[in-house]
């Protein structure tokens, strides 16, 4: 698990940190949705939709 401190070093960083974990946020949203649609539209097998479920859910935790 990643531990995050609620003090940074400096304001710069903090920056750069916080639109780090929202570009990685979408890209796990995007892909976990990706599976998904796989699964629905193309009919791919029920593992698609299990790590698309997974995947989608990683940015709540």
């Amino acid at each position: 698990m990643l531990k995050i401190e609620s003090r940074c070093i400096s304001q710069k960083r903090c920056f750069a940190y916080t639109i780090l974990l929202f570009i990685l946020a979408g890209i796990f949203e995007i892909g976990g949705g990706y599976l998904l649609w796989l699964w629905l539209r193309e009919g791919r097998e029920l593992i698609f939709a299990f790590a698309g479920a997974i995947i989608g859910s990683v940015e709540i935790l």
